[in-house]
This record gives C-alpha cells, structure tokens and sequence, in this order.
C-alpha cells in the first residue's frame, strides 16, 4: 500500500492501517503490525484528523 507511488497519500494510509489492523486480528503478536497501525494513528493525531475506524 504505502509503496504504489501513484496514490496520494491519504489512501495509503487508510488502506495500509486496514491491512496492519488485520494482520493483528490474525497474529496480535506480530511486531511489525504493530509499529505500523502505530506510525500511522500517530500520524492520524498528528494532523489533528480522527483516526480511521
């Protein structure tokens, strides 16, 4: 998602947080979904924007 130069950022970043939220709900262990949903609610925060659901 966060690789495909073409989309504007917005996209990536829903879309990213939806496949890391579901890469949780398939291993909560899983540290490299964990950083990344992080990265971007922070992100989300960041920006004063709620973050998706």
């Amino acid at each position: 998602m966060m690789v495909k130069s073409t989309l504007p950022s917005k996209p990536k970043y829903r879309g990213a947080l939806r496949y890391f939220r579901r890469a949780l709900e398939l291993d909560g262990a899983n540290q490299r979904a964990v950083g990344g949903r992080d990265l971007i609610e922070g992100i989300y925060k960041s920006m004063g924007m709620p973050v998706p659901e």
